[in-house]
Order: C-alpha cells, then structure tokens, then sequence
C-alpha cells in the first residue's frame, strides 16, 4: 500500500456510515474493487527515528522503539554499538553487535535477542552495560528502514542515547561442560556466561569424586598453587598446581578415567561479570577426561647414611608398590665404580616423594667403597627406565650409568660402629670381633682389647692384649685377631679366666677401632663388659717343640707350644731314648723327680737321683747330642684346658745336650780290715775300670801332716760301675796300716785323702 511513488496503487474504500452531510444523510458507499483512487499522493521521505530503547542482560532482549514502522527485514544488527557512557572517548567501553536475532517483524518496536557470543563479550566489558547510566545506543543510518525504504536517522556515538529500562542480570551461572587433562595438569569448566574468574574463583570449592554418589575425596588447595589466569570469559582454564595434580593422581581409582572422574561445585564457587555466584553441582561426571601420559622423572635425591634413608624426589605421583629397589645403581665420580641396589624397603605411600629404608647388605658393600657414598661428588645416581610407574602406569624416564644424577644432599655416616658379638677361639688362638657395619682394619689397636672373668673384674684378674696379637682382616663387617703365643699362654695360665662362655668377658674403648668414616667405635666399659660371646674351647694337644738335656744341671726342659699345667705332669710315663725306637735296654722310664717353675710353655724337670744315675750308668743313652731323645706318652703332659688336652705320644731328638761337667765325689767311705775291704760311695756313678788305689792316702786325723799316714801300693776291685767301690786291700798294704799303731784305730781318727786320679765318672769327669 503506498508503495508507488506515484500513487496509482491507493485506493479508498468505506462503507455508508463513514460520515453524513449536514441533514444526516450517509454517504454512499464505496467497496472493493469500485475503490477510489487517489486523485493527489505524496510519498513517505521522513526518516525513522530511534526513540527509546531497553536492555534486559539477563535475559539477553534489547527492545528497540521507532518514531514510525520499520521495515525488520532492512533490519542490521551490526550498526548498533553500546557505549559506556554519552560520549564515547578513548577510556570508555563499547561493543558492536555482530550477531543478528530479530524476534519481531514489522512495527515500531523490533526485538533483538542478543546472542551467547555478543552477550558474553558484553559482560567482559566491566564497565559497560551494568546500570542504567553506564548503557547508552549509537546507530548509523544502516540499521533499518522504514516502510518506504528512508533509512533511520543515526544517532552518533558522540551523542548516544541512553537506556529507558535496564535490567541486570541476576541469574546465576551454569557449567555447561567440562575436560580434565591429567597429562598437562590442566581442569577447563565451560559456563554458559563470562566469569569473574581472576577476582571470584575459589579453586578450594572444587570437589572430586570417583563415583557419581561417591563422597568427595579430593579438593584443591590455595596453598597448592592450583590457579587460573583466564580472562573474564564463559571458559575458565585451570592449571592444577604440582601438588594438587599429584595428590589428585595418588587417590586411585579416582581420575584414572572419565568413569572415576565426578566434578563438584560449591554454589560459592565462582562468580559471573554481574556478581552473581554459579549455579552448585552435587557431582556430576567429567565431559572430557585426557589421561596422562607423561613419563615420570627422578630429578633429585637426598640419601643419609645416618638414617640409612634414601629419597627419591619425582615429577609427579608415582606407585610405591611399583618402585623396584634393583633398578637403582650407585655411580662413582669417575663412571668406574657401580654398585646395584638388592634389597630395600618402601617406607612411602604413593607420592611424589619416596623413601627407602636402605638394607644392611646393600649399606655394608657401598660403605667398604672408597670412591663411593664418602661426598656429595662422588654420590650419583642411574636408574633404568622400569623403576617406578606413575598412577596411570607410566613407566619413568631412565638416567643412563653415563650420565647419572647427583645427590642433592648427602649425610655422611656419623654413628658409631657397634660390637655385635665376637668369638674366642682357644683352639685356633683367634678373636673373632663382628660389628654392625664395616671398619676400617688398619685403625685396630690391638693392645687395647681387655678380656675379663666378669664384668668390672679388677685389673689384676684381666689380661689386656699385646701388639703381639695383631689381625690381617680387610676391612669389613669381621676382624680377626690372631692372638700372639705368649698373649694366649698367659691367658691359659690364668686359669680363671676364658675357660668358658662364664669367664670371657671383653672391653674396649672407642679408641680400639673406627668404623669407614672414621667414627670411633661405640666403647664397652669394663663396668658393662660385653658376654655376646661364642666360646671355642682349645681342644689341640699341646705340642713338644723342642726337649734339652742338661746333665750338669740335671734338667730336662720341655717346651711347649701353649702352657702346661706341670701339676698335671706325671714323669713315670716320660722317657729317654737313645734313639727314636729302640728296645728297653737303650732307654730309661723315669721314676720321679720335681718340676722348676710355674705353669707356663717351658717345662723343667729337676731329674731325681735314682733317674739320673740310671742315665749315666747307661752307656748307649744321652752321651751326646744324636743318642738323647725324649719319649712323651699321652698322659704324661696336659694343658690348661677345663676339659684338659693331652700331649701326642711324640718322640723327639733333643735339640740341645749339655755332658755332666760336674767332678764325682766320695760322700762316704768305709773300711773293713778284718775283710781287708775299703769301700768308697761316690755321689754319681763312677767308671770302676779307671780306678787307681795309688791315689788314696789313709790318715789318723784330718790332715796330711798327722804322724800316721799311708798311701796305698797295689788292690784292686771287682765292682762294676755305679756309686760303690769295694777295693781289695792288697796283703802287703794291709800289714803296713796294722803296724802303724794310730792309724785306723777308730772313726773318729780315720779319714781319708785322694788325689784327682783315683777314679772318673762315666762321663771321665775325674
């Protein structure tokens, strides 16, 4: 209608009562198709005009009203710009629609319902669109037309109009979706509005469950550094902070995949660009889950040989019950040395951190290492690359023996060596000291070790050991001394001390030994001396070790190789032998005699008469050197022993003779002038064959200046060697003593003078 410019498309049509003349007669009538037309027509060219306008931004309608009808199909959305203020200057905000939705046609008034993208970019603008007095309008003359096609009269952004009704929003915000990245470390919440996310969000109100109905089990942490540096926009990126992510991985089976992954939000979550708080969600399951597959990495450790504790330090959570000791290997300064972890145990639940708990045979090896664990340099780590899997079973990433990881803290050792216990050998002679780590053998200080009947014993009842007893241990967890002879015979000769587990106490200081580090040894005080004793009883035969005859001094010396208890001695089954196995008539028993000393390695029989009589008058026996041996049968010797030890049946060559030295002597003699007999005793045997009567003198007193003395001329004897002598008074020596009136008259007058050459022993000792 009125679309031509000319007219000729106007018609006028009414009915009868349209109007009456002055009489009150109705017009007559015209209808369709008899219409009028129009006899002068002047076509619309006044422009439209925008004359208010409201903005409802929570429900996103901007109701536009015109001066006249418009035409919606010439309708342009992206010629209206809102403005902050009247005038629009560089510091104020605006936004250009860009996104058309009319909901009405033709008419004065067209409705505009703003679009998710314009409405949201909007609400960005902090300052734009949130009261009456921060919305106003510009258009230019392309947003619409009227029905004759004249276009709107702009209205410049220098002067634009304000809001008639403004509504704000008040609705609350909704997620609309969701992605966990497990692999990045990386929560998204799609709202379906712009958020306050810098100023509102409170990641601690975020909740995470394994199950739909399932409580909540994990939640961020501010402390944690979880944050989000998103603009004000409907999508609020996350970056989950190392801590959270990593207690967010340990909590199995909860965000292992989006079945186990449900999201909850607290309604004081976060806030839209209006202030208004989100809309809460008891649980709900994660849109998009992107499981990790990120390999774990070892990028420190500490260890403490203190402790004993080593700590390994992830990337991320890892499965302790994954982690396998014997992938772990100790690397030397130098790549030279390594040495390969066997046992361990976990001390830690799964975490980022764990700590081992290091075994005793693993700590033992890498201590008696002199380039290994002694500084942080010479501390490095290699690890394989199926140590450990992270939560999702990720194996970690290996650090190859050419390239290892060094310490970041290192502990030296700073504990004690402690004893465990120690064996006393009697047998073997030996101290057998084990500790409770490896120490250094070449700080032992032997002389320092005291062994004791009971503890606190007096030291006149102990023995402390010599420099004698030393020990050729290499350093490790057991030294060994080996007590020296004389350090063992004077134990054995003490007889209340180390004869049994009872009476073997042991003390130290902690100067006695250090461990690998140079720690002292953890002292144990005469006071509290230790019994964690093993106890060897000696069960070896003490052996001869050399036997001498002196037959000047009429000795035999036995020497042993431990001390011998000389009360246990029995010298009826000791012989000599002039030869190693030889018949009665080449040896003697011996029948009795006493011993020279005390209990020790050196045994010194004093021989007794009868015995060394027996030897001299025996030709064939210890004349010298090759014909002197001794004979021990098993009972004839014994050692110190509580069980005692019998010597060995031995037969051994003495290895030092010494002849009789020593001059006989008569001790006695007497005379028998009716048998015509003198008889002379000596004090050892003598050689009857060397006598001759020449050399005695008869006297009536004492010396050889009495008025009565005669020298014998002739006899003889019939005895055989021994101490005895019967000379035969020869007939013509006996006539010349009875005419000598005061000679041999009685005992007390009668006595006796030889010379040298009357006789000689069996050895021609005159």
């Amino acid at each position: 209608i009125a679309s031509v410019t000319n007219g000729t498309n106007v018609f006028l049509t009414y009915t009868r009562y349209t109007i009456q003349d002055m009489n009150g007669n109705f017009v007559v009538e015209r209808s369709d198709p008899d219409g009028l037309g129009v006899t002068q027509f002047t076509a619309d060219t006044t422009n439209p005009t925008l004359l208010s306008f409201t903005l409802d931004v929570n429900s996103g309608v901007l109701n536009l009203t015109f001066s006249e009808v418009v035409d919606a199909l010439t309708y342009n959305v992206s010629s209206i710009q809102l403005q902050q203020s009247e005038s629009r200057s560089n510091n104020s905000e605006f936004y250009r629609l860009s996104t058309q939705f009319l909901t009405s046609g033709d008419g004065l008034v067209l409705s505009q319902t703003i679009q998710r993208n314009d409405l949201n970019n909007i609400k960005t603008l902090r300052n734009l669109a949130i009261s009456d007095t921060t919305t106003y309008i510009s258009v230019d003359h392309y947003l619409v037309r009227d029905m004759n096609q004249n276009p709107i009269d702009p209205i410049p952004t220098s002067s634009a109009k304000q809001v008639d009704v403004f509504t704000e929003d008040f609705t609350r915000p909704v997620l609309e979706n969701s992605t966990l990245d497990m692999n990045v470390g990386l929560l998204i919440l799609y709202f379906d509005e712009s958020m306050d996310t810098v100023a509102s969000l409170d990641v601690t109100q975020i909740g995470f469950s394994s199950s739909q109905n399932g409580s909540i089990s994990f939640s961020f942490s501010v402390q944690n550094l979880t944050f989000s540096t998103s603009p004000d926009v409907p999508v609020v990126e996350i970056t989950i902070g190392d801590s959270d992510l990593n207690e967010l991985k340990r909590q199995q089976p909860l965000a292992t995949s989006k079945y186990y992954t449900y999201i909850s939000l607290s309604d004081t979550t976060i806030k839209d660009t209006a202030n208004n708080f989100n809309q809460p969600i008891l649980t709900r399951q994660i849109t998009t889950f992107i499981e990790d597959k990120t390999e774990p990495e070892l990028f420190n450790f500490h260890i403490d040989l203190t402790l004993e504790i080593l700590t390994l330090f992830f990337s991320e959570t890892v499965s302790s019950s994954s982690l396998d000791i014997t992938q772990i290997t100790f690397v030397s300064q130098s790549l030279n040395n390594t040495y390969t972890l066997l046992y361990g145990r976990i001390l830690s639940p799964d975490n980022t951190v764990l700590a081992v708990e290091l075994n005793g045979i693993d700590l033992n090896y890498l201590k008696l290492q002199t380039d290994l664990l002694t500084t942080n340099n010479n501390t490095l780590i290699s690890i394989t690359n199926t140590l450990v899997q992270d939560i999702n079973s990720n194996y970690n990433q290996p650090i190859p023996v050419s390239s290892p990881l060094i310490a970041g803290r290192f502990v030296a050792d700073t504990v004690a060596p402690q004893l465990l216990s120690y064996t006393l050998d009697m047998n073997l002679l030996r101290l057998e000291l084990t500790f409770d780590e490896p120490v250094l053998s070449v700080t032992l200080n032997t002389n320092l070790f005291t062994i004791l009947p009971y503890p606190n014993a007096p030291t006149t009842e102990t023995y402390k050991l010599t420099n004698e007893s030393r020990s050729l241990s290499l350093n490790g967890l057991v030294i060994n001394i080996e007590i020296g002879s004389n350090d063992a015979n004077i134990i054995k000769y003490l007889y209340y001390l180390a004869q049994g587990v009872q009476s073997t106490y042991l003390s130290f200081p902690e100067e006695a030994i250090q461990d690998m580090n140079m720690n002292p040894v953890l002292p144990i005080r005469p006071t509290n001396a230790s019994n964690l004793v093993t106890y060897i009883r000696d069960t070896s035969s003490p052996i001869l070790q050399s036997f001498s005859l002196d037959l000047s001094l009429e000795i035999i010396r036995l020497t042993f190789d431990e001390t011998i208890n000389v009360a246990r001695t029995l010298f009826s089954v000791i012989s000599l032998q002039s030869c190693r196995t030889c018949t009665a008539s080449q040896s003697h028993r011996l029948t009795s005699g006493f011993i020279l000393g005390d209990n020790a390695t050196l045994l010194i029989l004093m021989l007794s008469q009868e015995d060394l009589h027996s030897i001299k008058l025996n030709t064939q026996l210890a004349t010298n050197l090759n014909n002197t041996y001794v004979h021990l049968l098993r009972t004839s010797v014994q050692d110190m022993a509580t069980q005692a030890n019998q010597v060995n049946d031995t037969t051994q060559l003495a290895t030092s003779f010494t002849q009789d030295s020593v001059s006989p002597n008569i001790v006695i003699f007497l005379v028998d002038l009716t048998r015509e007999e003198l008889i002379l005793i000596f004090d050892e045997p003598v050689n009857t064959h060397t006598l001759n009567t020449s050399a005695i003198t008869l006297l009536n007193g004492s010396s050889l200046y009495s008025h009565s003395a005669y020298t014998l001329t002739g006899g003889m004897t019939l005895s055989l060697n021994g101490l005895s002598v019967v000379v035969r008074l020869s007939p013509f020596d006996v006539n010349q003593i009875k005419l000598l009136e005061n000679l041999l008259v009685s005992n007390e007058t009668s006595h006796l003078s030889i010379t040298r050459r009357l006789i000689v022993d069996m050895n021609g000792n005159k």
